[in-house]
């Protein structure tokens, strides 16, 4: 059943990218912590040979911000999936949410800096991973970084 529902979301996305105009989502009020830890529960799922570290701060409980459900959870199960791919076998992608964000961070070969600029274009794909000289990957939520920077 879960393989259907990633088939249709797929389908769904190449709808929407197809489209020459992007609608205008309706914002709703979005639990935060409660799509994390829905998010990080399947990706357990998903992944079950990489261990997933949740940290939620008793502030983010319960910490309402607008955005459109579906599309959050895509971001965030994206960012998991290849934190996921990406770990050394047994390794640790560590989710944390505060009131001021949402990090995950994994545990990889990390991103080469000449690819750090890019990594927000759309459709973007950087080269394999064997060249990345960054020891770990890390995102932070809310907001694009103008000059992503590699972790050290």
């Amino acid at each position: 059943m879960r393989q259907l529902t990633d088939v249709t979301g797929l389908v769904n996305d190449l709808i929407e990218l197809a489209r020459d105009e992007e609608p205008q989502p309706l914002l709703e009020q979005t639990d935060v912590a409660a799509l994390t830890r829905h998010a990080v529960d399947t990706a357990r799922e998903r992944w079950p040979r990489v261990g997933f570290a949740l940290r939620v701060d008793a502030g983010a409980e319960g910490m309402l911000r607008p955005g459109i459900p579906a599309r959050l959870t895509r971001l965030l199960t994206n960012l998991l999936d290849n934190a996921a791919k990406f770990s050394p076998p047994g390794g640790t992608v560590e989710v944390g949410l505060t009131e001021r964000g949402l990090t995950v961070r994994d545990h990889g070969p990390g991103i080469a800096a000449e690819d750090l600029p890019h990594i927000f274009d759309r459709f973007y794909r950087a080269p394999p991973p064997g060249r990345c000289p960054a020891p770990a990957s890390a995102w932070r939520w809310p907001g694009r970084s103008p000059a992503p920077t590699a972790p050290s």
